[in-house]
């Protein structure tokens, strides 16, 4: 028997990468914009921020995602109460495919934030530039990395598109928020309750399910156990409110629920790899600089 091969076709194929950050702002951050000849991602990863597209404004909350289009005017500012978090990778994509993605703003399910979070610990893995600082030029590779772990940067940037891709290309509103499911009120349920002591029964008597299910809500929607993703969160809320608040190490703590301050230092230094007191001095550093270069 003589078999043919099938060429794949190929629609979105990622060329380059310029820039992949992780940006946690202060509250009062605003970035007065930039242009340039490559594609731009801003996703909200926390909080909520305002970006200028050319002439539009567009409001961006927690879990939304806006793509900039090659040689668009652009920038970015917080509201003046919450911190934000967010990530923005710009890269290079000729293909006409994008043209899809123009001025186009999307809410993000789980599983698209898992894949675009893949973006990020592949480039951490890969390069030892860090990606919370501004930088330009070339990435410094990592020399201990995977070889691997560069063209994972580019397959799951590129999974990322195609996914957004097909299940949004019949769907014409540009914000389409989808339905709440079981993994989001699970989310919203913790954020409510960030200063508790939620534990997985807790959540399971509140979705009505059993705590195996909850285990595997967690392991298919974060890759993390309960324990290890509900720290995080409350560590990404201690680091809000020392940028916002400036508050001392037992006010967080107790806000959180840790009735031990010390213990909670210990936590967040494990979670954060810095101390409170680094965290605190590394944000009023931070907001004296740009967050990226316009002569990028």
């Amino acid at each position: 028997m003589k078999y043919t091969k099938t060429v794949l076709k190929e629609i979105i194929n990622v060329e380059s990468i310029r820039t992949v950050h992780y940006f946690e702002y202060s509250k009062d951050y605003i970035y007065e914009g930039e242009k340039h000849d490559f594609w731009e991602i801003v996703y909200v990863d926390k909080g909520n921020v305002t970006v200028g597209a050319d002439d539009k404004k567009i409001l961006l909350n927690q879990g939304d995602v806006y793509f900039h289009k090659p040689m668009q005017w652009h920038n970015v500012a917080a509201d003046g109460i919450t911190a934000p978090n967010l990530a923005i990778i710009s890269f290079d994509c000729h293909d006409e495919a994008m043209n899809y993605f123009t001025d186009k703003l999307f809410h993000l399910e789980p599983r698209l934030r898992t894949v675009l979070s893949h973006v990020i610990t592949e480039t951490e893995n890969a390069f030892i530039t860090p990606i919370g600082k501004y930088y330009k030029g070339m990435l410094s590779a990592n020399p201990e990395a995977s070889e691997c772990s560069e063209q994972l940067i580019k397959v799951y940037l590129t999974e990322f598109l195609l996914l957004l891709l097909r299940e949004n290309a019949q769907n014409e509103r540009v914000k389409a928020k989808i339905d709440e499911n079981s993994f989001d009120r699970i989310v919203k349920f913790l954020e409510e309750n960030i200063a508790e002591n939620v534990s997985l029964s807790d959540v399971a008597s509140f979705m009505h399910i059993s705590q195996s299910t909850v285990k595997k809500f967690f392991k298919e929607n974060t890759g993390k156990g309960f324990v290890t993703y509900f720290t995080e969160m409350k560590m990404k809320e201690a680091k809000r409110l020392f940028r916002e608040y400036s508050k001392n190490v037992a006010e967080v703590a107790q806000k959180l629920g840790y009735n031990d301050s010390a213990y909670f230092a210990r936590v967040f230094r494990r979670v954060t790899h810095l101390s409170p007191s680094e965290y605190k001095k590394s944000v009023k550093e931070f907001d004296k600089c740009f967050a990226y270069s316009k002569d990028l």
